[in-house]
């Protein structure tokens, strides 16, 4: 299971970084704001994406042992989405004490 979620998230980095160079070499992001801001799709799936980011955050926040470590996390995952969700998970695999498995991973210092 471990190495599963591992291989997730490592896929979630390379799809996320392709699609970003992608899409940046097309257009700069500053510059359609006018444009996406209209559009009610856009925001809804924004409020979406940012619900789930303030979730993650929340669970990482409580596996965390210093809090301000976790709350910094919080501001790192609203500043760099999916891609600090999925460098702080395979951080948290790569410090997971052996024989911990999944519940080692998600409890965190409280396991």
């Amino acid at each position: 299971m471990i190495r599963a979620v591992a291989l997730y998230y490592v896929l979630v980095l390379i799809v996320m970084g392709i699609a970003t160079y992608q899409a940046s070499l097309q257009r700069n992001i500053l510059d359609m704001w006018t444009i996406i801001a209209a559009d009610k799709w856009f925001i809804v799936t924004l409020w979406d994406t940012y619900f789930s980011f303030i979730a993650i955050a929340g669970w990482i926040i409580y596996r965390e042992r210093n809090q301000w470590v976790g709350l910094g996390i919080f501001v790192l995952i609203m500043v760099g989405g999916n891609f600090t969700i999925a460098l702080y998970v395979l951080w948290a695999l790569y410090t997971l004490k052996p024989g911990t498995g999944i519940k080692g991973l998600l409890l965190g210092a409280n396991y």
